[in-house]
């Protein structure tokens, strides 16, 4: 996700493991490299292969590296 996602939270698509779409919600703060899981969405159980377990998302919070000299004033007005 981008800093800007990451400050005040957002939804986003993730695939499964399976292949299927997942929605889900982002909080707000989040930080980089936080763990999250969804539960029901991850490997089979081995015991009973209709129950699946913990899908786990890295969090990867990505900054711009090149900004226009109008987006980075925009930034600092915010900031200000």
């Amino acid at each position: 996700i981008n800093c800007l996602e990451a400050i005040v939270g957002c939804r986003k698509q993730f695939e499964t493991i399976d292949g299927k779409t997942l929605e889900i919600n982002i909080p707000e703060g989040i930080q980089p490299n936080q763990m999250m899981n969804v539960q029901g969405h991850g490997m089979p159980l081995m015991s009973d292969n209709r129950m699946r377990g913990r899908l786990l998302i890295n969090i990867n919070i990505v900054v711009p590296r090149t900004l226009t000299d109008s987006q980075k004033d925009l930034v600092r007005q915010i900031l200000s």
